[in-house]
Parts: structure tokens; C-alpha cells; sequence
């Protein structure tokens, strides 16, 4: 069985690969003429399956007797294969808030004048920008263990003295210490002495409404 593979033109076609099924099975591709060749075919009917990437996949019967087969068949060329879906664009970026004005705050004098007296704390908010809340702490009562789960702190000792508690660290507080504090991270201030702790907390957060 000789079979000689061309396009609609008329062209042979190298490299299709042609499959025969009956009563013996063969396979092989065409050569560089489009022709490839099954030898020692017993006679009946046989299904042919012609494959290429650019062409459509054709399937034939035919018969084969005694005497040799010679089969000439054409391939229609596959529609062409669509464009990869392209990319989305990627999100536009979040738009920043507007910064504001900036503020200029005395920490000396609005804490002369917003002494918490007897009271056991005072927290009182000294500055704000988008992302970010600067409030001055006034401590006589201990700060219980806490944490911020999506802001980080820095902690910056105006006066007074007191206990830092992280990390089961305990760390001496008093004016000029500043403390960093990462976001999740639980932590607790004490007071010691007589006077209360003064404490300037930065937190990378909203502004809270006032």
C-alpha cells in the first residue's frame, strides 16, 4: 500500500503521520515526497488516520487486494489556532490619601496643660497623617498586655520611669529610651515611682475620629 499525501494545491506533505487499521496494523510518517509506504498488507478493508499539527486530522476506508494499493489524499489546512487570551491589566494602584496640612505640637507644653492630675491614665492624640496616629500616654495605672495585628509602634519616653514587658523581656523605661514594637507583638508598660510615665506612641494606623 502506497499512499502520497498532499495539501489542496497539490503539494506533497512531509511529516504526516499516517496510521493503518484492519487486519495488520501499521503506522509511519510521510517522507520529504508526502508518500509513505505499507509493505506485507493482508487484503481487506482498512481505516487510514492521517495526523499533522497544520492540518485537519482526516480519516479514510479503503480496500486492499491482492495486487498493490496506490492512494492519493488530500489534507484541508487547520483554521489557525486562536491568540492566547491576553493578560489583564493589573489593578490600578491605590489612590493615597490626601497628606494634609502639617501640625506642629509643643509635647512639654500640651502636657503641662493636659496633666492627668489623679486620674489613673490620659491618652490624648498629638498628631496624625494618613497611616499613621502619634498620641502622648500618660500612665499611673499599668497598660495591660496588648498587640496590634496590622500596625507596627514605636514607643519614645518623654518622662517618668516605668517597665517595658516583651517578648518575655522586661526592659527599664525612662526619659529618652524609645522602643520599637512589630505588628502581632504583645506587650505591656508599668509605671514606677511617684511620678506617672509619660509615653509618646506612634502607631502605623489610621488617625481614630476624634
Amino acid at each position: 500500500m502506497s499512499i502520497t499525501v498532499t495539501n489542496l494545491e497539490g503539494k506533497t506533505l512531509p511529516d504526516v503521520w499516517v496510521t493503518a487499521t484492519g487486519a495488520v496494523n501499521r503506522e509511519a510518517a510521510t517522507d520529504e515526497n508526502g508518500i509513505v509506504a505499507f509493505r506485507n498488507m493482508t487484503a481487506g478493508t482498512y481505516r487510514l488516520r492521517f495526523e499533522h499539527d497544520d492540518f485537519v486530522t482526516l480519516e479514510r476506508d479503503v480496500t486492499q487486494a491482492a495486487r498493490a494499493l496506490a492512494i492519493n489524499v488530500s489534507l484541508n489546512a487547520a483554521p489557525p489556532k486562536p491568540e492566547p487570551p491576553a493578560a489583564p491589566p493589573p489593578p490600578p494602584a491605590a489612590a493615597l490619601p490626601a497628606a494634609g496640612p502639617p501640625t506642629f505640637v509643643s509635647i512639654p507644653d500640651f502636657f503641662e496643660k493636659n496633666y492627668l492630675g489623679s486620674a489613673p491614665s490620659m491618652t490624648s492624640q498629638v498628631g496624625c497623617v494618613p497611616g499613621m496616629t502619634i498620641q502622648l500616654l500618660q500612665l499611673r495605672e499599668p497598660l495591660g498586655e496588648h498587640s496590634h495585628a496590622d500596625a507596627d509602634e514605636v514607643i519614645y519616653i518623654v518622662g517618668g520611669e516605668g517597665t517595658h514587658r516583651i517578648s518575655g523581656q522586661e526592659i527599664p523605661l525612662s526619659a529618652g529610651v524609645l522602643a520599637t514594637v512589630p505588628r502581632g507583638t504583645a506587650h505591656s508598660i508599668t509605671r514606677r515611682g511617684r511620678n506617672p510615665l509619660v509615653v509618646l506612641s506612634t502607631t502605623t494606623q489610621p488617625c481614630a475620629a476624634k
